[in-house]
Formats: C-alpha cells, structure tokens, sequence
C-alpha cells in the first residue's frame, strides 16, 4: 500500500520561474527536488502576461505539482491602457525624486510613504478569493507563507491547518540598516523601524513554525518569539549551475557586480562602490567592472557619463559562464536578514568574493577562507588588490568556497533538509495538539 504524501500549499508573493534571482530561486529548487516525494500546491499570483506565460512554462515542467495562478490583470488586455501607463511612470517618477531628495537631505520619510507601507497592503479580491477557492476544497498538512508581503494571509487561512512562515527578508532590519547607511539617527526613523517590527512580529506570531533562512534570524525568532517552532532551512542555488573548480591559476579578467535596481540595496550598494572604490582599481589594473540585472536607461546613462571601464550586460542567460575569471563584489550595506544568492552562486562557479559583513549575512562562511570581507572604502580597494597580487590566495579560496557549496548550499543538500523539517514539524505540531 502507497504511504500517503503529505499535502502543502505553497503561497509565494512572486513566480518561482524562471528561478533567476534569490526570491524564486529560495521556491524553485525546494518544490523541484521534493515534488515526487510530497504533493505540491502552489498559487502564484500573476501581474502580466509575461508572468502568465511563464507560469505555463512552470506547468510542464512540474507534472506533478498542481500549479495554479491567480491573475491580478486584465488576460485580454495585451498592452497597458493609457492611465495605466500615466499611474506607473507616475509612481516610479515620484519614488525616484523622493530617494534623490532623501539622499540629500537624509530624511526617511519617503520609506514609510512609498517602500514602506505599501508592503503591508492587502492583496486584490481576485487572490484572495482564489485562494479562499482552494483551501475550501482541498485539506492540506501545510500551509506555507512566503515573504513579509504575504504575511497578512495568515488571517485567513484555515484554523486547524499548520501554518509555516518563510522569512526570505525582514522590512524592520530592511529600514534600520537604510538609516545606518544614509547615517540617519533620528526619532522619526526609529519610530518607523520599531513600527514595522511589531507588525511583522504580530502577524509572525500567527504561524505554527517559521523557517529562516540562516542562524542569526533564527536566533532573532527565538528570543522574541519562544513559543514557536523555529528552524534554520537556507535554499541553495541549482546544482546543475554549480561548476568544480578550474586547475588553472585563476586570473581575473573582469569584476562583477549583480542586481536588480528596484530592489534599493543594490543601486545603494552599485553607488557607493562606484564613487569610493572603482576609479582606483580601474586605474591600477585596467579591468572591466560588468554590471548585471535590470537596470534603468537614465541610470545606466548617468553612471556611464561619470564612470569609465563598466559595462551593463542585462539579465544573462548563462550567468556561471559570465562568472568564470572574475571576482564578485557585494557592497551591500542594506541588508534586511536573509542570505545574498548572488554570494553562493559566485562561490559555487569559481569567483572569489569580496563582500561587507551585511553582504555576507547568514551565510556560514569564515572570512579569509571561504570569501573576504571588507566594509570601509580602503578595505574594498587592498582586498581585491590581495587578490589581483595573490593569485594562489584566491585559487584556494575558490576550492574551499566550492566545498561549502557543495555541502550545505546547494539545492540538494538544502531540499534534503527542507523535506526533513516538514516531517518533523507535523510530528511536533500534532504531538502538541494531541
């Protein structure tokens, strides 16, 4: 007789495909590898056709998974009408005017208007009435809930059913290290940080469990949250886009630089290394700095006007390949909790990275082993000196990076993990119930 597979609905806030960045990365290669192993729901939300059709793509691929979508446009509308148009330019003209503003004045208050509050805003009637639709008519094990965005949904899911939170990225840890950045310390931001904890820390307290995605989070819900069962289940990247390291003494041809703008950390972080850091690598060593990821035309136009030697390559399609004879930088140095894909995905493709210790947060690395930090301006710039001068520093750094990799960071060893917790958190849930 076939064991009963354990049921679970998964509610990301964004499409698992294609798995090009963090977010649908952390869904894509949990469900791809555990799919034979437990019955997968998941509903995506849809906002234009391009995501509809991918998530048709995610259909075929995943037979055995019951992918659903829920669309939160008009199908029959091809292209954006008129005022849907004048609403998004306006929308991003007035975010672009109130981050250049802030910038000069150090003032939050744009965070708590546009990024802030807007993140904690109930989904559309259609979603909601979807999802009502499938947890009516089927009885799950699990309900899991991905991202702050869909926190709010645990008010309406069923009682009985057990509950999980993924938390890919704090908002509060998000604003706090926005301020520290900026170098604002002032009351209004503190109320702002505190605002945005106790929000996210009340709706967190509804869930039966939480995952987060390393040990110094789960340390965090630990101590504010005792009575929740808490784990640390990190995803890791694809193990078809890990690559062994090369024999060859590694030579770096170029630096790479991964993000996407309108995600404000990166353009934050694409800035400060610009204006502290590259002129003076780019004068000594003549090297090319590739930027990836969606960035704005205004953007890339200002940059290129005061900046030489940098090139904006997109969103590529082959990214290991891009990664091969080159170093990773991560200036980040607004974090929000989580782990930084593009980190592990440089470590497992024979870059070596040089990252501030926000860049690197949650990831169990040692410095000087498995990557390198540095978090002034003259620690960035003699850290990837060391490695242009120390060719034999940087080649064991790759080896011991891809080790690492291989054992705790890709999308084997993490699902392996992930199946685990869902058997082990039923078990502790009905053994409390019962």
């Amino acid at each position: 007789m076939t064991e009963k597979k354990i049921k679970i609905l998964i509610l990301p806030a964004y499409s698992p495909y294609p798995p090009d960045n963090g977010g649908s990365i952390c869904t894509y290669g949990f469900i791809d590898t555990l799919r034979s192993k437990f019955d997968f729901t998941i509903l995506i939300p849809s906002h234009n056709n391009k995501i509809s059709s991918q998530i048709n793509e995610l259909i075929n691929i995943w037979p055995e998974v019951n992918v659903l979508k829920s669309n939160l446009y008009d199908e029959d509308i091809k292209t954006l009408t008129f005022i849907q148009k004048i609403k998004k330019w306006t929308y991003f003209s007035i975010k672009k005017i109130a981050i250049k503003l802030c910038q000069k004045s150090k003032n939050v208050n744009h965070l708590n208007i546009i990024d802030y509050t807007n993140y904690f805003k109930p989904y559309s009637e259609n979603y909601i009435s979807k999802l009502k639709e499938i947890v009516f008519a089927e009885k799950f094990d699990i309900i899991q809930v991905q991202l702050t965005k869909n926190l709010n949904l645990v008010t309406i899911l069923p009682e009985k059913t057990i509950k999980i939170f993924e938390q890919i990225e704090s908002k509060h840890d998000v604003l706090k290290d926005y301020t520290t950045a900026i170098k604002t310390e002032n009351f209004y931001a503190d109320y702002l940080i505190k605002n945005a904890e106790l929000i996210e820390n009340n709706y967190i307290r509804k869930f039966d469990a939480v995952f987060t995605l390393n040990e110094l989070d789960l340390l965090y819900i630990k101590k504010k949250m005792p009575g929740i069962i808490s784990f640390s289940s990190p995803f890791g990247i694809l193990d078809k886009e890990i690559s062994a390291p090369l024999k060859d003494n590694f030579i770096p041809t170029k630096i790479v630089f991964s993000g996407n703008e309108e995600h404000y950390p990166n353009l934050d972080a694409l800035n400060w290394y610009l204006d502290e850091v590259h002129e003076k690598i780019t004068i000594k060593y003549h090297i090319k700095l590739v930027v990836t990821g969606n960035w704005n035309t205004q953007t890339k136009k200002k940059i290129l006007l005061t900046h030489k030697m940098i090139e904006f390559v997109g969103i590529i399609p082959n990214y290991s390949s891009l990664l091969k004879n080159s170093i990773m930088v991560v200036p980040i140095r607004i974090g929000g909790g989580g782990m930084r894909t593009k980190i592990i995905y440089a470590m497992g493709n024979n870059a070596p990275v040089v990252s501030t210790s926000i860049g690197a947060f949650g990831i169990e690395i040692e410095n000087n082993k498995h990557l390198l930090i540095a978090n002034t301006a003259d620690e960035f710039y003699s850290t990837l000196d060391s490695l242009f001068q120390n060719s034999n520093k940087a080649q064991q750094i790759i080896y011991d990076a891809y080790k690492m990799v291989i054992n705790k960071y890709s999308q084997t060893a993490t699902s392996k993990i992930r199946g685990e917790l869902y058997i082990e958190i039923i078990n502790r849930v009905n053994s409390f119930k019962g």
